[in-house]
């Protein structure tokens, strides 16, 4: 065997019988992922000798008998996946004093017993004080949101410092919300983006009683969604302030490049099929970054990067407003599909109005909306905020028409009827930057 591998990545082949002892050789081997192969036999506890490990990715095999307490020493372990085997007997002790393990899933086992009461459930069941509605901030089909603080120790500290997270738990009693839970794991694994939400944990694992939970772990975002900025509550109206024309052109740019960044600069792409306001978080400077990405497409290679075949399972992916008029007729899923919902909540985000609004019906969009007032009255449909606000002291009455007019056009044109009419979103992100440069060169973005 090599002894100097570092990662061994065998995942979807039609590999069988037992591993071999010589794996127990490979001393600075991190990375172990047999998923969705024919292996069978026992969990060997030699693995406990590579003691650098920090992903095991054993998932989708015939490994049989127990799990093994050796795997407790393994103090760098990470990620630990053993679903989907034949696995029996209980959760040994020791994992819970794997003070690095974050992401620990034997779901579809034979698996009995007490449930360690240490670990990362019990973690987010501190942080969020047992998951208390009073730390609710937020709802979906499909999951909770709950605000929470994680202690830690300080680097070089004994001293624990306390961090603000929003925890996600995932309700499994509704149907696709388990691959909602793995297909936003794998998806945030694979991207790292400013303006993209980050993930600090995965847990997948058994509450108390025994059942299946499932959460994610994210950085907390002081400012909540852009939703509840843009159409605020009437508890909300005195407290919130309407955004500025500034901060709404910094939150579009920071989509896009967001955007820009999934569809053209990571592999595999991803389309995010989401995209809505309440989708979009904001931190405490207003910066803006993508999340909920339970919905979203990996493509499966460079050449597939326009269109993907739409899964019929899953049926229309989106939400209403906001899902291209192709996916509703049956058509692929694609990254134009993103480009019209980024033009949807783009018009949004400068007129004010939401797209589900009751005016919008009998065949009236707020894309039609727009477009039938676009250049000449463009002012009468904006949003009347921007104007009260007088942010663009400035900038003459002229030049901020000129502007609203260059940035409703990009809302426009990616929210045409067909596909192949779109902006492609490094197209828009360079437009965008390039509006800012003309008209608010001084506003950092």
């Amino acid at each position: 065997m090599l002894i100097n591998l570092e990662q061994l990545h065998l995942s979807r082949n039609n590999l069988s019988g037992e591993l071999p002892e010589e794996l127990g050789n490979c001393q600075v081997l991190t990375i172990l992922a047999l998923d969705s192969n024919s292996f069978q036999g026992t969990i060997p506890s030699f693995l406990s000798n590579l003691n650098g490990l920090e992903f095991i990715n054993l998932s989708c095999n015939n490994f049989s008998g127990v799990i093994p307490q050796e795997l407790g020493l393994l103090n760098e372990l990470q990620e630990l996946y053993l679903a989907k085997n034949i696995l029996s007997g209980h959760i040994p002790l020791v994992i819970e004093n794997l003070t690095n393990l974050y992401m620990f899933d034997i779901s579809y086992n034979d698996i009995e017993g007490s449930v360690p009461e240490k670990g990362v459930f019990s973690n987010l069941a501190q942080a969020t004080e047992s998951f208390a509605t009073s730390n609710l901030i937020g709802a979906g089909k499909y999951s909770h949101v709950y605000k929470g603080v994680l202690l830690s120790k300080g680097e070089g500290s004994s001293n624990q410092k306390s961090n603000a997270v929003a925890v996600k738990v995932f309700d499994l009693q509704q149907l696709g919300s388990s691959k909602g839970f793995m297909v936003e794991c794998e998806a945030l694994r694979l991207i790292r983006h400013r303006n993209l939400i980050r993930i600090r944990t995965c847990c997948s694992t058994f509450d108390y009683n025994g059942n299946d939970f499932k959460a994610l772990v994210f950085d907390y975002m002081p400012n909540g969604n852009l939703h509840r900025w843009l159409h605020p509550e009437i508890d909300e109206l005195k407290s919130l302030r309407p955004l500025s024309l500034t901060q709404r052109l910094s939150i579009v740019i920071d989509i896009a490049d967001a955007l820009d960044y999934l569809h053209h600069n990571c592999y595999p792409s991803v389309i995010h099929c989401d995209l809505k306001p309440s989708n979009i978080l904001l931190g405490e400077d207003f910066s803006a970054c993508v999340g909920d990405f339970g919905l979203a497409k990996l493509l499966p290679d460079p050449v597939s990067k326009s269109l993907v075949e739409s899964e019929s399972s899953i049926g229309i992916r989106g939400s209403i407003g906001y899902v291209p008029p192709e996916y509703g007729d049956g058509g692929p899923v694609s990254t134009a599909g993103d480009a019209y919902s980024f033009g949807v909540l783009l018009l949004e985000i400068f007129t004010g109005k939401n797209p589900t609004e009751l005016m919008f019906k009998d065949g009236l969009t707020l894309h039609n909306f727009v477009e039938m007032a676009f250049p000449e009255q463009v002012m009468d449909i904006v949003d009347p905020n921007l104007i009260a606000l007088d942010v663009m002291e400035n900038i003459s009455f002229k030049k901020m028409r000129e502007f609203l007019v260059s940035i409703i056009e990009v809302g426009l044109t990616c929210s045409k009827q067909w596909p192949i009419d779109r902006m492609s979103m490094e197209d828009v992100a360079t437009q965008l930057h390039r509006i800012k440069d003309v008209y608010l060169p001084n506003i950092n973005c």
